[in-house]
């Protein structure tokens, strides 16, 4: 009588063990390459939204607490700039926000120091402020009996800076606000 071995495994068994193992190893990494991208590109919209709400309020704090210089920029095409001065604070302090479209950074001035106010991770593609009313209203308060608050409208296009294009992100912000600068 001949004695059959019955431990171990067959060579069926071990191919459909290898083959399962296989799929389950694919489906996994699969899973954990589409979660990786996925968190990269979050979190490169999550840098470039938290750099715009950043950028967005550093600029708005200085219009709400500065008076818009209507005399030395002006505002020809109906108030439309990339860039605003100030007129000197009560610090003697003068400053200037402008948009450096050769090198995609915005510029801040504070008397004649200029230094990058966006960091280095990101790009502007755009900065735009449309002044409103275009024209000083406070020049016009001894002709007329009602001023008009200056309001200042920002459209600011921003994209990440050195991503591979796949995670490249692209982000448009506007924004208006008002100066609290009364007479």
């Amino acid at each position: 009588m001949r004695k059959v071995n019955t431990q171990g495994f067959t060579l069926v068994e071990m191919l459909v063990t290898v083959g399962v193992f296989a799929i389950v190893s694919v489906v996994t990494s699969s899973i954990f390459i589409n979660v990786n991208n996925l968190q990269q590109q979050t979190g490169n919209l999550q840098r470039l939204q938290n750099e715009g709400r950043y950028l967005l309020e550093k600029i708005a704090k200085e219009i709400r607490g500065r008076e818009l210089d209507y005399g030395s920029v002006g505002f020809p095409n109906g108030g439309l700039t990339d860039r605003l001065d100030f007129k000197v604070d009560e610090l003697g302090d003068s400053m200037s926000i402008k948009f450096d479209n050769q090198n995609e950074r915005i510029l801040i001035s504070i008397n004649g120091v200029e230094e990058p106010l966006n960091s280095d991770q990101v790009e502007i593609k755009d900065l735009k402020f449309k002044v409103s009313p275009s024209n000083d209203p406070f020049s016009q308060i001894a002709t007329s009996s009602e001023a008009m608050q200056p309001r200042v409208t920002i459209y600011m296009k921003l994209s990440n800076k050195d991503v591979p294009e796949r995670y490249l992100k692209n982000l448009e912000l506007q924004t208006t606000i008002s100066s609290k600068i009364y007479k």
